[in-house]
Order: C-alpha cells, then structure tokens, then sequence
C-alpha cells in the first residue's frame, strides 16, 4: 500500500521539515542498510530511517506570524501586532 507522499512533509530526526521533492534521494536504515531510490521508499522505512511523517506547515500570514518547527509540530508566532488606533488618533 502506497501513502500520498507528496502531501506530507519529513522530518529527519526533529529537524526541520522538508517536502517530498526536497527529501534525500539517500535513507540509511537502522540495520545499515541504505535505500537509494526515494520513489520506493515506504512509510515504514522512512520511519526506520530516523523520519517523522508530519503535515504540511500551515497557512499564516508572513507579514505578522512566523512559522517556527519545535522538533515535533509547527509553531506560528504573532511577532507584529498592529497599532490600535485610539480616539485621539486622528
């Protein structure tokens, strides 16, 4: 059974996440072994090569958030909020 690897995005050992066109055409298995060929990789040997399948980041608004990756899920931060405008603005 095949997953839609190309929907997801991977995480080697906690670090930041890439996309399936970015990810390693190279895995090295727990037993030594290595897998060369990224089209035949399967969920359980990306798994055993040390990766975390994760969701793709979310949408945010790069203006006022930042998208930050904790090791185990995504973080948006709000880094600028607005000016409230007051009843003397003006």
């Amino acid at each position: 059974m095949t997953f839609a690897r190309e929907t997801f995005f991977y995480s080697n050992k906690k670090n930041y996440p890439v996309s399936w066109n970015k990810l390693s055409n190279r895995i090295r298995l727990s037993n030594g072994n290595t897998r060369t060929d990224k089209t035949t990789y399967t969920e359980a040997e990306l798994i055993d090569a040390g990766y975390a399948i994760v969701d793709a980041p979310p949408s945010y608004n790069d203006e006022t958030h930042l998208l930050e990756w904790d090791g185990t899920q995504w973080l948006v931060t709000q880094f600028y909020w607005p000016k409230e405008e007051t009843e003397n603005d003006g």
